[in-house]
This record gives structure tokens, C-alpha cells and sequence, in this order.
């Protein structure tokens, strides 16, 4: 039996309006695999705030938990924000634990090397079948691993790396995501130790504590951006990299959570980009989606993909919100910075698209600041181009962070900008600095053309970023300053 340790973190952006986050589609996937094969998994799911690791109580509930198990192996799935919990709580189980601990996930994917220092073997890349041979090795015995997808010491202490497990096409084999709750473990309280999940306890977390279902339809990504590490994964694999399942596979997944969770009522399709699908299979998804699921449902587009045909299908089926990549609006950054080959009149083209449903159609827009490769007139390009956005929108700003192995990051190593603290760890990517063009972008969906226009124009200007700075600070504590201050900040403001 595998026993597979889940690190779940609180968005500190989000903390106050949802728990965490346990759809954790890697480990649930895998562990499903590994149970059609007949080979049982347990899954032990650790939340935490972001910056929190284990206590020394919740480490001895752990303890007891392995102690009681007795697991053929423990894998833990992290990425890499999670790195320096995964460290803690696998040298604390190394001290009572004698079999290998196993790190999988897009952090020991890309840094192998580094996660070795912790863990025993770890697996790089989709893990499914690679985990599944492993298993079969450790059991047989076998100390020279030939698995693929496998790095390890041996036992003269050198680094072996067996090269990549090739990629899997045929997406309709895997088994669907794993929710058997009798298998699935957490820990609410340290007072409380470890408790078998049920459905009362699921919905203290993300998704369903919303009644949401969360889906992947597809595995990768069409793009390369420089950011991101699905641009990492796609560079490790010969073949093609987005590799989509069939539509009566999707519904029978939702088909069969729905029977398992009848209180769902919306489903959350978490796809890099769901409109890259062909307009053949959207109208087979929309055909047999109102018949046998009729809920609605979100999903992430890309204004490369955006079309009339493909969106008036997708609401006509139940799309109630979406969300849309700009990152920046300066085409120099998009193109020569982060490898998006939209530009701002493709984006505006998009962006109209989406308008024409505005009555039917929610939309979140995300922009990533904070990059110090961009100038000043960059981030105008950006502001200006929000500012053209009818209104209301939602903004969703991202801290431009350097994650390892992404060509962002070769690139700031090269050019002497990388931060020198491995930030990536530890830092919270929606903790966006508190400067002039940050305000200004928060406050683009819920101020005026004119206005906004005007702090763009005048923003060397002390009297303009005092007013900026007056505005952001009703926006920002809005839900605390009394209603009669606000209303006198407000007539200021107007006769300043």
C-alpha cells in the first residue's frame, strides 16, 4: 500500500473568502491509476496558510497515522511553495520510517537534484505509469531501478537518472479523478489527529465547500510561455504535447461524481485553455453537456483562441464565467519578454468577442506586474489598454515570480536580476508591490474612463499621486471605513 501525502496551501489573497484548495489533480489521478491496477493508495491531505509549516504536534499525529498504516511507500507531492514543508516533514518521518520516500510534482520535476537531498527517489514528469513499474520494482526487490521517470542515489551515492517515461496519448484509459473518501485522510486540528475524510469534512475545503467539481479535460498546453512551467514540460517530451480526451470521457467523470456528490451545482473545467478544442468536438460537448449534466460551468480561454462560433456554443451550453490571459499591455513585453505572440489589437479583438455576451458571461482578466524587465512605458501600455475595457471587469493581478527552469528565469540568472533568496519558495504571487501603477491597475475596473486616463497622463505629478492614493485607500478599505467617511473622502475627491 502507497500512502500519498498532499501539501494544500490558503491563498493569502483568498483567505478571508474561501479555505483551501484540495483539488490536487496530480496525486488524485495517480492514486486512481494505482487502484485499477490493484494496487491500494491512502491519501493523507495537509492545509496550510501560506508561510505555515507542520507543527511538532500535527508531526506526531503524522507519526502515529505512518505507525498505524505501515505504507510500502510514502510519496509526497509538492510544488515548489510547498518545498520547505515537503523538507520538514520528510526528515521527520525519515527518523521513525525505513522504507523509500518518494517526492513527484513539477518541483522535483524540474529540480531533481535538489529534492534528492530529501527524499529517496523522485519522479519527474507524468507519473502514472512510471509509479506503477517503480512499485513493481520495489516490491521484487529490485536496488538498481530501471524505471523511466525515476532519479535515485544509488547505493555508491551517484545520481541516476533514467530519462523521461514517454508520454501517454490515449487519455481515455486513465481512471477518473480519486474521491473515495474511506481512502482519503486529514488533519483539522492537531488536538483532533489525523480523521478519515467524509463529505462533512470535504466541504470545509475548496472546491466543494462551494458546491464546485473541478476537471481537466486536457493535459498541457498549446503555448510556450517564458513564465510558466507547462513551456518546462513540453521542452522534456518528444511528440505532441496537448493531448485532449473525448467528450463522452469528460461526461462520464462529471456523470459519476454528480452520483457520488448530488449537491454539486457548478463544474469548473481547469484546462491551460479550453477553447483550443476543435469547433467539432465544442459542438459534441455542448450537444450531450445540457443533456445528461445541464449545469454551469467556467473555463479558462485565451484570447488566441477566442472565437463568436466556439463562445456563443460554450454559453448556449452553460458558460457562466471565464478567464482571460493579457499578462501585459505592451506588445514588447508580450512578445520579447514572455514569448506571447498575441498582440494588443488580437487581445482587443478577443476582448470584443467576449463583450457581445457581457449580459450573459462573467469574466476575470489576469495581468502579471512586478517584472523588472518592463519600463515605465510598458506598464502605461498595460494601463491604458485596461482603460479601454468597457466596464465592470474583474482584475486579477499576478507577482511576477522566477520559477526554476522556465527561460524567465534563465534569462534573469543571466542578466544578474534573478533574486538571491530562491523567492520562489516562499513567496505568495498575488503580494503585489505596493507602488503607483499597481494602484492604478486595481483601481481601472472601478473608476471612469476620464479619471483613469488622467492619473495615467499626470502621474508625475505630486498633487495627482496624493489623489491616487486617497482613492486606493477608500477601494482597498471599503468594506471597513464608515459610510460617513466615505461619503466625505468622496465629495473631497470631487472638489479637489
Amino acid at each position: 500500500m502507497i500512502l500519498f501525502i498532499s501539501l494544500n496551501q490558503q491563498d493569502e489573497e483568498v483567505l478571508k473568502k474561501a479555505p483551501t484548495d484540495i483539488s490536487a489533480f496530480g496525486v488524485r489521478h495517480i492514486s486512481a491509476y494505482l487502484k485499477s491496477k490493484n494496487e491500494p493508495c491512502k491519501i493523507l491531505f495537509l492545509s496550510k496558510k501560506h508561510g505555515e509549516e507542520e507543527t511538532v504536534a500535527e508531526l506526531s499525529e503524522i507519526k502515529k497515522f505512518v505507525h498505524r498504516l505501515k505504507p510500502d511507500l510514502i510519496g509526497v507531492s509538492l510544488m515548489s511553495n510547498h518545498y520547505l514543508r515537503a523538507k520538514k516533514i520528510t526528515e521527520n518521518i525519515r527518523r521513525y520510517y525505513k522504507n523509500p520516500i518518494v517526492w513527484g510534482g513539477i518541483h522535483p520535476t524540474i529540480k531533481p537534484v535538489e529534492c534528492l537531498e530529501s527524499a529517496d527517489i523522485v519522479f519527474i514528469g507524468e507519473a502514472e505509469h512510471s509509479l506503477l513499474d517503480f512499485y513493481k520494482e520495489f516490491k521484487g526487490g529490485v536496488k538498481n531501478y530501471k524505471t523511466k521517470g525515476v532519479v535515485y542515489k544509488n547505493e555508491n551515492g551517484e545520481i541516476v537518472n533514467n530519462g523521461i517515461y514517454p508520454l501517454e496519448h490515449y487519455l481515455d484509459q486513465f481512471p477518473f479523478q480519486d474521491y473515495d473518501l474511506e481512502d482519503h485522510f486529514t488533519i483539522l486540528a492537531p488536538l483532533s489527529g489525523v480523521v478519515q475524510m467524509d463529505k462533512n469534512i470535504l466541504k470545509n475545503f475548496l472546491p466543494f465547500s462551494q458546491g464546485h467539481y473541478r476537471i481537466m479535460t486536457t493535459r498541457g498546453c498549446p503555448f510556450n510561455c517564458a513564465y510558466c512551467g507547462s513551456a518546462f514540460l513540453k521542452n522534456m517530451y518528444e511528440g505532441k504535447f496537448l493531448r485532449g480526451r473525448s467528450v463522452d470521457n469528460v461526461l462520464n467523470e462529471i456523470s459519476a461524481i454528480l452520483r457520488k456528490f448530488p449537491e454539486i451545482n457548478f463544474i469548473k473545467i481547469m484546462d491551460d485553455c479550453f477553447t483550443t478544442n476543435t469547433i467539432q468536438w465544442l459542438s459534441e460537448f455542448a450537444k450531450k453537456y445540457k443533456e445528461r449534466i445541464n449545469l454551469p460551468f467556467f473555463c479558462l480561454v485565451s484570447p488566441a483562441t477566442i472565437t463568436h462560433e466556439k463562445l456563443k456554443i460554450l454559453i448556449d451550453t452553460g458558460l457562466k464565467s471565464a478567464q482571460i490571459g493579457l499578462q501585459s499591455g505592451s506588445d514588447r513585453t508580450n512578445k520579447d519578454i514572455y514569448l506571447r505572440y498575441i498582440s494588443r489589437e488580437q487581445f482587443l479583438n478577443a476582448f470584443s468577442v467576449l463583450d457581445k455576451f457581457r449580459s450573459r458571461l462573467k469574466f476575470n482578466l489576469d495581468v502579471i506586474t512586478d517584472n523588472p524587465f518592463e519600463t515605465e512605458y510598458d506598464r502605461v501600455e498595460t494601463a491604458r489598454l485596461l482603460n479601454e475595457i468597457k466596464r465592470p471587469f474583474n482584475l486579477i493581478l499576478y507577482s511576477l515570480t522566477f520559477y526554476p527552469g522556465t527561460e524567465l528565469y534563465n534569462r534573469a540568472e543571466r542578466e544578474g536580476v534573478l533574486p538571491k533568496n530562491d523567492e520562489y519558495i516562499t513567496k505568495q504571487f498575488h503580494n503585489i508591490k505596493n507602488d503607483y501603477f499597481n494602484k492604478l491597475m486595481r483601481l481601472i475596473p472601478v473608476l471612469n474612463f476620464e479619471k483613469i486616463n488622467s492619473f495615467i497622463e499626470n502621474r508625475k505629478k505630486i498633487i495627482t499621486r496624493f489623489k491616487l492614493n486617497l482613492y486606493y485607500f477608500i477601494y482597498s478599505h471599503k468594506n471597513i471605513i464608515p459610510v460617513f467617511l466615505k461619503n466625505f473622502f468622496k465629495l473631497f475627491l470631487r472638489n479637489f
